[in-house]
């Protein structure tokens, strides 16, 4: 009788065990080189980004609680005319910011990984952004279309193409 009441608690253990496990997605020592603002200027075109320090981020599905951390921000994009044509102040919905730009993974061979929202065609997409060799200041920025066909809303297509530059740009780090 003790044996069946060991072999049953060490069951209940390992349950209890595997019931806790973590895991952790990014890095905050790999994102804090990318906190900042990031600005691309080309006369009056002027498309700068901002990426806040990290925060985490965790929830659990299957008795696996995943920790993530990311870096977040808001874009503006001012058009070879000067005129703002994407500005993140209509990202905030009732006291809650919906961040344009958010990251938390690096990616060796293509720089930060980076979702971006443009706000003008109402669509999301895959950027990447990469150090220049030896430099933590200057960056090649490049956006791209997500592959596959995406619906927009009630049915429709989300346009091809976007409201600011695709590149590859080089991006400097103001501060």
């Amino acid at each position: 009788m003790k044996n069946t009441y060991i072999l049953l608690l060490l069951m209940l253990f390992a349950i209890s065990a595997k019931s806790q496990e973590t895991r952790y997605i990014g890095s905050a020592q790999k994102l804090m080189p990318y906190v900042g603002t990031w600005r691309y200027t080309n006369g009056q075109e002027v498309f700068e980004f901002t990426f806040n320090n990290p925060v985490q981020e965790s929830e659990t599905w299957n008795n696996i609680t995943w920790i993530s951390t990311s870096i977040e921000g808001f874009h503006t994009y001012k058009n070879s005319s000067g005129i703002l044509i994407e500005n993140p102040a209509i990202m905030v919905y009732q006291g809650v910011n919906y961040y344009t730009v958010r990251a938390g993974i690096v990616n060796l061979a293509k720089g930060l990984d980076i979702g971006f929202t443009d706000i003008t065609k109402g669509k999301g997409g895959k950027a990447y952004l990469k150090f220049l060799p030896n430099s933590t200041t200057q960056a090649i920025w490049t956006l791209n279309e997500y592959e596959g066909l995406k619906s927009g809303p009630t049915g429709s297509v989300y346009p091809l193409g976007w409201s600011v530059p695709t590149g590859p740009i080089t991006m400097t780090k103001v501060n």
